[in-house]
Formats: structure tokens, C-alpha cells, sequence
């Protein structure tokens, strides 16, 4: 690093070099290596139906008219509509022409009635489904 004091008086100018890259350690090498050998194999949204299993947060998505629903596999489709949103990709890699839980139609209805602010809330609060 250096400082350059202009002759006149004027403003110094602080000068700093570009610092090289550090190399990987063998230890974080074999750290990363050992843990991502320990990490299970699971999609995302395999992950977050698990999660729902112990935890029934995908029961906080209640219909905007705070009726019933008698949809067939609606935890499916949230969990595609909350990939979609948390990857910023939309509905079409989501969309699955011969599953019905996964068709246009049924994710923008869902995410029309189901998914807004205070469900998302809802579903973000430990103590409403976690059991001790």
C-alpha cells in the first residue's frame, strides 16, 4: 500500500495492489471433502416434504377464503410453488404435465389462494407445529 500526496496540497490518493489468492489448505481440503461425503443425497423438494412430515409447517397454507381444501397432494404443489419463488425460476421448471399436483393450471390456483404474506408468516413459526 501506498500514499500519494500530490506537490500542490491537494488530496492524497491511497494506492493498494491487488492481494493473490491464499491456497486450500490440505486440512480444509479434507474437511470440505469429509463433509460432503456426509451430506445425504436429497432433492430439495424431497427435503422440505420431510420437514413437513415432522413438522406439518405446509399446514399453515390455508385457503384465502379460509375454507377446506379437498385438493389431492396440495402439499406438493406448495412445495413446487416454494421452489419456484425461492429460486427466482417461475413455474415452468416446475410444471409436470402428467402429475396433477404439477400442472399450470393447479400451481397458479394454489399460489392464487394459498401462498401470500401471512401464510408464509405462519409457516415460519416453530412453536404453531413443533412438539417438544
Amino acid at each position: 500500500m501506498t500514499v500519494v500526496t500530490p506537490a500542490g496540497g491537494g488530496r492524497a490518493r491511497l494506492s493498494v495492489e491487488k492481494l493473490g489468492a491464499l491456497g486450500e489448505s490440505e486440512s480444509l481440503a479434507w474437511l470440505r471433502a469429509t463433509c460432503q461425503t456426509m451430506l445425504p443425497r436429497i432433492d430439495l423438494p424431497e427435503l422440505l416434504l420431510e420437514v413437513h412430515a415432522w413438522t406439518g409447517f405446509l399446514d399453515a397454507y390455508v385457503h384465502l377464503a379460509d375454507i377446506s381444501t379437498r385438493m389431492n397432494d396440495l402439499p406438493t404443489s406448495l412445495v413446487a410453488l416454494l421452489i419456484s419463488e425461492a429460486c427466482n425460476v417461475g413455474l415452468t421448471p416446475v410444471i409436470k404435465a402428467g402429475d396433477e399436483a404439477l400442472t399450470r393450471g393447479r400451481l397458479s390456483h394454489v399460489d392464487q389462494n394459498y401462498v401470500r404474506g401471512e401464510t408464509h408468516a405462519a409457516a415460519n413459526v416453530p412453536s404453531t407445529f413443533w412438539t417438544a
